[in-house]
């Protein structure tokens, strides 16, 4: 039930323009058994099948029953829902941090963090506009929803990407939360195997530099996670009420990754 919940929390995630799944998956401590477990099934070998199992269930169940409430409470509350997912990614920093070998840490390896958080900045450039013209032929949509699959896998791996900044970079974002909403096959299937294989096609190499690279890998995506916590800022509110609010709601953001971690803990080898 925990990994389920976990599915969940990461599909919410990937919801968000801003937050990143992958950086999800890191606080929830189930990234790098994801990563060797996709590695491994493109080697044609099966392992933490069960964790795959629960963690799709769960991301299936996050999409299907939150995709529609979150997209109406980040219309209707802007500041308070991008102030609570604000306190969840910093209070989840600390689980990042905690990955870097610091012990073989170099002084140059921190390029890798500024580096890092350059591109995400860059990524995450407000003045930049929608990357695709969603139109045209049902062939040519096919193949941009194709594309843009593939794309946005780099998201579901690469923790500090957000998912959902990439469908609006690439100006599919209303597109996506409309089909889930919907349940439109045509869109989703499509979006789902170009996902699959960038998924499959970026793993191995990720995999390599977390077990070869780990301490500049992880400062990297450090670097990522930083830089791309403008894209979730969204400035202070205008009004007294709004303000209490939004704090209230980062500080609430806070105690939840605080306790998941205190959770997570507690009960390390916790298995369903």
């Amino acid at each position: 039930m925990i990994n389920i919940l976990k599915g969940i929390l990461i599909s919410i995630s990937l919801l968000v323009p801003g937050v990143s799944g992958g950086t999800m998956m890191i606080v929830l401590g189930v990234y790098d058994q994801s990563i060797e477990a996709i590695s491994a099934l493109i080697s044609r070998k099966l392992i933490h099948t069960k964790l795959l199992i629960q963690l799709g269930i769960g991301g299936i169940l996050g999409i299907l029953l939150f995709a529609k409430a979150m997209l109406w409470a980040l219309e209707s509350y802007p500041y308070p829902m991008s102030f609570l997912f604000l306190g969840i990614v910093l209070a989840g920093l600390n689980a990042i941090i905690k990955k870097v070998n610091w012990k073989k840490f170099q002084p140059y390896h921190i390029l890798f963090l500024v580096v890092g958080a350059v591109l995400a900045l860059i990524m995450t450039d407000s003045n930049s506009g929608a990357l695709i013209e969603f139109g045209g032929s049902f062939v040519i949509r096919l193949i941009i929803i194709l594309i843009s699959g593939i794309v946005i896998a780099v998201a579901l791996i690469l923790p500090g990407i957000s998912t959902s900044f990439l469908l609006l970079t690439l100006g599919i974002y209303d597109e996506t939360l409309a089909a889930i909403d919907s349940f439109d096959v045509n869109f989703l299937l499509p979006l789902g195997i170009g996902a699959i294989l960038g998924v499959l096609l970026t793993t191995k190499l990720l995999e390599y530099l977390l077990n070869h690279h780990p301490t500049p890998t992880y400062l990297a995506i450090l670097g990522f996670i930083l830089g791309s916590l403008g894209e979730i800022y969204p400035g202070i509110p205008k009004d007294t009420f709004t303000t209490i609010i939004s704090i209230l709601a980062f500080m609430i953001g806070a105690v939840i990754m605080i306790l998941i971690q205190y959770i997570m803990k507690k009960y390390p080898n916790y298995e369903d």
